[in-house]
């Protein structure tokens, strides 16, 4: 594999690592903060039901009981769904308890694209443009 490939996907995978553990870190302890992790028109489907818009997910998000997820994998693919465009496909699996509820196996896929905005030390973010969520 080509040096350079194997340095996007190494960088991708950290980035998507931070990623993740700041997603389920706000859906677990913090989902005010949960919007800065949106683009401005996202999608969700939860569990087969789709919600559209930023607002509109972020509302659903604030309205579920307290949660505690468990990632047991991750991956990370870059794609170029346009050119010229890194795009992520990222997915996880794990489980959640919601509130006193057993845990539940849950998968969750992302499609992440870039933020204009690097962090402080001017690495790449990323916002969520569309999200699948299922409980198994």
């Amino acid at each position: 594999m080509d040096s350079s490939v194997e340095k996007k996907i190494s960088d991708v995978s950290v980035q998507a690592k931070d990623f993740i553990g700041r997603f389920y870190n706000h859906l677990d302890a913090s989902r005010v903060r949960l919007d800065a992790l949106y683009s401005a028109n996202p999608t969700l489907v939860w569990n087969g039901n789709k919600i559209q818009g930023a607002a509109g997910m972020i509302q659903f998000l604030k309205a579920m009981p307290q949660s505690k997820h468990t990632i047991d994998a991750m991956e990370a693919q870059p794609t170029a769904a346009v050119p010229g465009v890194t795009v992520l496909l990222l997915t996880t699996k794990g489980s959640v308890e919601y509130g006193s509820d057993s845990p539940r196996p849950f998968s969750h896929s992302f499609v992440l694209l870039p933020d204009a905005k690097p962090t402080a030390k001017g690495q790449q973010q990323w916002v969520i443009q569309n999200e699948c969520f299922r409980l198994h």
